[in-house]
C-alpha cells in the first residue's frame, strides 16, 4: 500500500502476527488492532463519516460505538459472512455448539449492525444478512455496490514480456489447444473441486487431445496439484498481474471451482470480474451471485457433475460464433456491473451522502 495518495492519509493499526486462520492469536490481532484503531481516533480530528469493513467484528464494533459516541455517521461495509462461516464449519452432529462457540461474536455483529447508519455490501445476500441483526429494515442508506475490479494498464513492454512468458511455455497461439484457467490463491476450502478438475484432464481422452488446463497461484493445494502435473495439467505458482491478464487473453474460459457455501453464494468473487474484463466465459461451480450473472447475461456455464463440466467445454468447440458472442456479452456485464470507476463513484457519492446524515 502507498504511503501517499493525493487527498489521502494513512494510518496503519498495529496487531500482533498469526499464522492459521483460525487461532488464538488471529482473535487477539482483531482485539489489539480495535484497540489501536481506538487509540488512534480518539487523538485525531473527528471525522464527518465513519466507513468500516465487517470482517473484522472488531474494528465494526469499535467504530460503530465510536460513532454513536461522537454523534456521526458509520457505514459498516460487509464484506463476508462472519461469524457465519466459521459456524457453518463445525460438523454436523457437533453444530448445536455453534451458539455457545460463537455466540460472542454474534454478538459483536448485532452490535455493529445495530448501531451502523447504514449498511452497504458487495451483494444484496450480504447486506440482507447483516440487516437481519440489525433489529431493523432496510433503510435509503443501506446499499450494494459490488465488487469491482480494476487492471492496470500494462506498458507496451509489459505486455510483450507477459505475451512472451506464455508463447515460451507453450499456452496460447502456438501449441493449438484450447485453455481452460484459474488464477488465484489455492486455498483447501475454496479450490479443492481444482482437484477433481484436474482428474478429469488427466483421464479423458477428448480433454487431453484438445485442452490444456493452465493454474496460477499458490496455497495449501499447490503440492497435491502439481503431483498432478501434465501435458494437459499445468501449474505455474504465482506469476505477475500482466502476466495473468495475458493468460486469460489467451484462455477460453475461466474457471470458479468455489463451493455452494452460503458465504461463496452470497458474492461475486474479484476473479469473476477478473475473467469478464477480459471477455472471458466463466464455467463455475457456484450458483447463487456468480450463477444469477451468468445465467442473465449468458456468458458461461454452472456445472455441478464431470459431465456437466465437460458439455461446457464441448459447447466452447461446438460452436465458434456462439463463444464469440459469450466474449461479447462477458464484456458487456463488466462495463455495466463491475467497472471500477463508475462502482467506486457511486460508492463516493453513496459516503458523502451518508455524512451529511446525523444519526
Amino acid at each position: 500500500m502507498p504511503d501517499f495518495v493525493e487527498g489521502v492519509s494513512f494510518r496503519y493499526l498495529t496487531g500482533r502476527p498469526y499464522r492459521k486462520n483460525i487461532s488464538l492469536d488471529r482473535v487477539l490481532n482483531h482485539r489489539e488492532e480495535a484497540r489501536s484503531f481506538l487509540n488512534a481516533a480518539l487523538n485525531a480530528p473527528r471525522p464527518d463519516v465513519i466507513v468500516c469493513c465487517l470482517p473484522t467484528l472488531d474494528l465494526a464494533e469499535a467504530a460503530t460505538g465510536l460513532g454513536k459516541l461522537w454523534g456521526i455517521p458509520v457505514l459498516v461495509d460487509i464484506r463476508d459472512m462472519w461469524p457465519e462461516i466459521f459456524a457453518a464449519s463445525i460438523p454436523g452432529p457437533a453444530r448445536f455448539l455453534a451458539p455457545l462457540v460463537f455466540g460472542p461474536f454474534y454478538q459483536q455483529l448485532r452490535h455493529a449492525a445495530s448501531n451502523a447508519t447504514g449498511i452497504v455490501g458487495v451483494s444484496q445476500g450480504l447486506v440482507d444478512y447483516a440487516l437481519s441483526f440489525s433489529g431493523r429494515q432496510a433503510g435509503p442508506l443501506d446499499a450494494v455496490f459490488p465488487l469491482a475490479f480494476h487492471a492496470p494498464e500494462p506498458t507496451s513492454d509489459q505486455t510483450n514480456m507477459a505475451a512472451a512468458f506464455w508463447e515460451a511455455k507453450g499456452v496460447g497461439l502456438r501449441d493449438g489447444r484450447l485453455v481452460a484457467c484459474y488464477a488465484g490463491a489455492l486455498t483447501r476450502r475454496a479450490c479443492r473441486d481444482l482437484l477433481r478438475i484436474a482428474k478429469l484432464f488427466n483421464e479423458s481422452a477428448s480433454l487431453r487431445e484438445r485442452w490444456k488446463l493452465v493454474i496460477c497461484g499458490g496455497g495449501e493445494l499447490e503440492p497435491d496439484l502439481r503431483a498432478m502435473s501434465s501435458d494437459s495439467v499445468e501449474l505455474y505458482g504465482w506469476v505477475n498481474q500482466f502476466e495473468v491478464g495475458a493468460l486469460l487473453e489467451r484462455a477460453q474460459v475461466g474457471i470458479i471451482p468455489y463451493p455452494s457455501a452460503p458465504d461463496f453464494l452470497s458474492v461475486c468473487p474479484n476473479k469473476f470480474g477478473a475473467y469478464l474484463n477480459s471477455g472471458l466465459p466463466v464455467v463455475s461451480h457456484l450458483d447463487g451471485e456468480v450463477g444469477r450473472h451468468i445465467r442473465e447475461a449468458d456468458c458461461g456455464w454452472i456445472y455441478e457433475t464431470d459431465e456437466d463440466f465437460i458439455n461446457a467445454l464441448a459447447d466452447v468447440e461446438a460452436d465458434s460464433k456462439a463463444q464469440a458472442m459469450r466474449r461479447v456479452r462477458a464484456r458487456q456485464l463488466f462495463q455495466r456491473e463491475f467497472q471500477s470507476e463508475e462502482v467506486y463513484r457511486a460508492f463516493a457519492a453513496h459516503v458523502e451522502i451518508a455524512a451529511a446524515h446525523r444519526p
